[in-house]
């Protein structure tokens, strides 16, 4: 949905990359299929490239697998820092963008590491959205671009990552206020 929103209704239109897990982009068809629509590997080195061609790079952090379960849903879990070192490498502005919706449409039962680890994935979600999809209204809402300069000092870095992810909390509290229903 963000990637069609990019196309769409951005002015210029963006094509938007997301990135993907190393695993999944190792496997033969899932990889190879995320390929196609555009996914990069999550590698640093490659974010970088892409930026740096002009490109522009999705990168979900904060969630794990298909999505929390329902109770906790849209709380934001802990940001790795890998996007913050790219972002500062490249002076590339992150654009915070928050989903209000996704969470309810794919409702996520069970997550078992062992069917994980059987299919050679990272996560394994049982979800009734693979038969049955639930038909929420989606809205997204993009946040303001922000811009972070200089060293990538621990600290730095660190305090930078959290600001990203208050702002994110903020977006989405105030995307959840703006809902109505969750279904229209």
């Amino acid at each position: 949905m963000i990637l069609t929103a990019c196309l769409l209704d951005a002015d210029p239109p963006r094509l938007v990359h997301g990135m993907a897990e190393h695993r999944l982009m190792e496997l033969p068809v899932l990889g190879a299929a995320a390929r196609r629509i555009g996914a990069v590997d999550g590698h640093r080195e490659a974010c970088i490239d892409l930026l740096r061609a002009g490109g522009a790079v999705l990168t979900f952090r904060g969630r794990q697998g298909a999505g929390p379960a329902l109770p906790r849903r849209y709380r934001l879990l802990n940001f790795g820092h890998g996007f913050m070192h790219v972002a500062l490498a490249t002076g590339t502005p992150i654009v915070p963008v928050a989903v209000i919706g996704a969470e309810e449409e794919a409702p996520l039962l069970a997550n078992p590491r062992w069917l994980a680890r059987l299919v050679g994935t990272p996560v394994a979600p049982i979800t009734p959205a693979v038969v049955f999809p639930f038909p929420v209204k989606y809205r997204i809402h993009f946040g303001a671009p922000l811009r972070f300069r200089g060293p990538a000092t621990a600290e730095a870095v660190t305090r930078q990552v959290a600001s990203v992810r208050a702002t994110l909390q903020d977006l989405i509290r105030s995307g959840l206020a703006m809902r109505r229903h969750v279904f229209f």
